[in-house]
């Protein structure tokens, strides 16, 4: 994944976007691999910058806004989320810390070249707003499951991206376990019954599992 993004990154000059979890590190992780290898900088919001600072204390190959990777990872300020952190979630030093490298939409304009945008719908206006048609046809990296691109909470980032007729490009890896994994976990915990969700395929636990297997339906209760 990070050599089919960096090559991507590489081979055209506009701006690129990409949308996906805050809370997955190891995409995160990615990403900025990705930027070093393309000579660009990932651009995370304020909230993504406080997880991977609050997870480097735990592994110190994260990367987190900082002197040491500052050359690849700047951080921009949402709006909204920079009253929410300092109004109600009494955040507000992580403003005032990160400010050094911060960068703003006319950065972003001025060089599109140098910069990978982690955006997400809550961002989506704003930025529509203050880049304008400098977006348009940028590269835009989607690392989500694909159902959540047609949900309500992609309402304003996907309009974002049809208008501007943005460059769609999946960019993401499961994180689901594959059945050799699964039928170890079945045989460790050693359940009653094993109910598969978030799955396209639920009739194929019975065939990689054991253990009795009961399908769920949607709006059916099951008793537990």
């Amino acid at each position: 994944l990070v050599e089919r993004i960096a090559k991507r990154l590489n081979a055209g000059a506009s701006l690129a976007l990409t949308c996906g979890a805050g809370q997955n590190i190891d995409r995160l992780v990615t990403l900025f691999r990705a930027c070093c290898r393309a000579g660009r900088t990932l651009v995370v919001d304020l909230y993504t910058g406080y997880v991977l600072r609050e997870m480097n204390a735990f592994s110190h190959h994260i990367p987190f806004p900082s002197p040491g990777y500052s050359r690849h990872l700047r951080v921009y300020y949402p709006r909204q989320l920079c009253r929410r952190m300092r109004l109600h979630l009494e955040l507000g030093d992580i403003l005032d810390e990160f400010n050094r490298y911060r960068v703003y939409p006319h950065n972003m304009i001025r060089y599109p070249q140098r910069y990978l945008v982690l955006v997400r719908d809550t961002m989506a206006v704003e930025l529509a707003r203050k880049m304008g048609e400098s977006a348009r046809a940028a590269l835009f990296f989607y690392s989500f499951w694909r159902g959540y691109w047609q949900e309500s909470g992609m309402v304003n980032l996907r309009a974002w991206v049809e208008e501007m007729q943005m460059q769609h490009t999946d960019a993401h890896t499961s994180g689901h376990a594959y059945p050799p994994d699964l039928r170890r976990l079945a045989d460790a915990l050693k359940p009653g019954r094993i109910i598969p969700v978030h799955t396209n395929a639920p009739n194929l636990y019975k065939d990689c599992l054991t253990q009795p297997i009961q399908l769920a339906q949607d709006g059916i209760p099951i008793a537990i």
